[in-house]
């Protein structure tokens, strides 16, 4: 009774094993999907945030088109028409390349019409900001180089130097040649000299300048700080919230706040899309961050609008940014939902077959032990019988078949240097070659006892061999021969060499002479060419 009761008792240990191992698997992976929400929990509410605005992107465009209609209606009528075209500029020069290019060569020749210094300085400065914005930094240099300040207001050489300076910095980013401080020098002095046209009631312009200042000596902290005074000026707009937001998103980077970082960039991208902007690079930066994460649903989302703004733009240096890239984000994106669709179904499986293998096995196991046992050992000796004929097979016959192949081959090139020999001395003894030497003789004998070593190993293989071709196309050897040239083609293939010169090689054809044979063999079975060597290489090499 005790027995029975042990015996019953390590049963249910077997059967509970598994089911425990699948328990433990699932809460496992249930810990790590909830460790991994919990750490993803700000994050979505802001990422949430955002893609509710990428949903009214176009909503905004149109508030955008509508306000530049209404100012394109007043170009027609206004007296003041350098201050509708300035006006005109301000709406395109972030959000379109094209017209804010357009529309700034109209606003240079009514400068030029009015004959106004300041206006054709101010014209020339919009001018290097589409060059600043689309990337053309060697022709935004030249123009800011080129131009001439003297005697223009403080308010246009003030947006002078901050532009030639956010120029610079642009180019220290890009810089490829080893002139990063240089620019970032050159930038310094000319936003130092900006400092020097505005006070602290400029609260905007004066605090953003010095947080500029403080980015490139890698005064992040106080750069944070200055950049939160100069929101604080009642007079910002969208767009200048959505530059100073990304720069502060980058100083959080370079002092490891990864977390800010990502929130200023979503709050940057947010008042892009409030503002039209598509120039930027905030929802680009949410992107990379979001991909960083493991986040790539919404990382594609993100990169995908960020493509969308930078064609219709026409940013060309943000387009190029951005193509290198969306394909990877776009790629492991869909990589990861197919591998959660898969992983879904897998695991549905596995679970069910899991149990249904364990039940089937605890109840077969005692029974079929003792017939697995058996079964091993036949299958261990019958292997280590097959290895050892097998490696008889192929030393005895590798060996032989190279023997045999190289001292065919010295006679006759023996033969060949005696008769040469022979010839140059016209010495009559030298051309009568025993007939032991002679190579047709070597040849024949070869043959000979390659057939008969081989039918011993294969002593089925001209019948079976016959059975892959038509009846009426079968191989009648003659008497007195064990194979013939077609049968020991295809009987060092069986042996296993393939390649047309080493057949050539051993039987003394060409190669054209073998490929030959095999393909007039060949045409003689219903078989596909696969399946005829398929089946040739099935042959056994025993008697069934």
């Amino acid at each position: 009774m005790d027995n029975n009761i042990l015996r019953r008792m390590g049963a249910m240990k077997h059967i509970l094993l598994p089911i425990r191992l699948l328990v433990c698997l699932c809460i496992v992976s249930s810990m790590f999907a909830g460790c991994k929400r919990r750490a993803l929990y700000d994050e979505e509410d802001e990422v949430a945030l955002l893609k509710t605005y990428i949903e009214r992107k176009s909503q905004f465009d149109q508030e955008k088109e509508h306000r530049i209609a209404i100012l394109e209606s007043e170009l027609l009528t206004s007296y003041d028409r350098y201050g509708v075209l300035r006006d005109l500029f301000d709406e395109y020069k972030s959000y379109n390349f094209d017209r804010a290019y357009a529309c700034v060569e109209q606003l240079q020749a009514e400068a030029v019409r009015l004959g106004d210094k300041d206006k054709i300085v101010d014209a020339q400065v919009q001018q290097g900001f589409c060059y600043l914005s689309a990337g053309l930094f060697t022709e935004g240099v030249d123009l800011f180089e080129d131009m001439d300040t003297t005697g223009v207001s403080v308010r246009v050489k003030a947006d002078y130097c901050i532009t030639f300076a956010r120029l610079m910095y642009d180019l220290a980013s890009y810089d490829q040649i080893g002139l990063t401080h240089h620019y970032n020098e050159r930038g310094n002095d000319l936003m130092r000299e900006a400092l020097t046209y505005y006070t602290q009631e400029d609260t905007l312009y004066y605090w953003n300048a010095l947080a500029l200042l403080d980015l490139h000596e890698s005064a992040y902290d106080r750069a944070i700080k200055r950049f939160q005074i100069a929101i604080e000026d009642s007079r910002i707009t969208n767009h200048d919230l959505a530059v100073v937001y990304s720069t502060i998103a980058f100083l959080q980077l370079q002092l490891g706040r990864l977390d800010e970082q990502l929130r200023y960039n979503i709050m940057a991208a947010i008042k892009d899309i409030e503002s039209s902007t598509k120039e930027a690079i905030a929802m680009r930066n949410v992107a990379e961050i979001l991909h960083h994460n493991g986040n790539l649903r919404d990382a594609a989302l993100c990169i995908r609008a960020a493509q969308d703004d930078a064609i219709f733009y026409n940013a060309r240096h943000r387009q190029v940014e951005i193509s290198q890239i969306l394909p990877i984000i776009e790629q492991e994106n869909a990589h990861q939902l197919e591998t959660q669709h898969k992983k879904i179904i897998a695991l549905a499986v596995v679970i069910v077959v899991l149990l249904v293998i364990c039940l089937c096995i605890l109840r077969l196991l005692r029974q079929r032990n003792h017939k697995l046992q058996q079964a091993r050992e036949i299958i261990s000796q019958t292997n280590q019988n097959l290895k050892e004929a097998n490696r008889i097979k192929e030393e005895y016959l590798g060996n032989l078949l190279s023997w045999q192949s190289d001292y065919i081959n010295d006679m006759d090139r023996l033969q060949q240097f005696v008769r040469k020999q022979a010839a140059q001395h016209k010495s009559e003894d030298w051309l009568n070659i025993p007939k032991s030497m002679d190579v047709h003789r070597k040849r024949e004998e070869f043959d000979k006892r390659f057939d008969e070593m081989f039918l011993k190993i294969f002593p089925n293989f001209v019948s079976q061999f016959n059975q892959l071709l038509r009846e009426n196309e079968q191989i009648v050897l003659k008497e007195g021969e064990l194979l013939n040239t077609d049968l020991r083609i295809f009987a060092l293939m069986r042996l296993g060499i393939t390649h047309n010169e080493v057949i050539a090689q051993i039987l003394d054809y060409s190669v054209n002479t073998i490929y030959t044979y095999k393909t007039k063999i060949k045409n003689r079975s219903d078989l596909s060419n696969d399946c005829f060597m398929e089946a040739v290489m099935q042959i056994s090499s025993y008697k069934d």
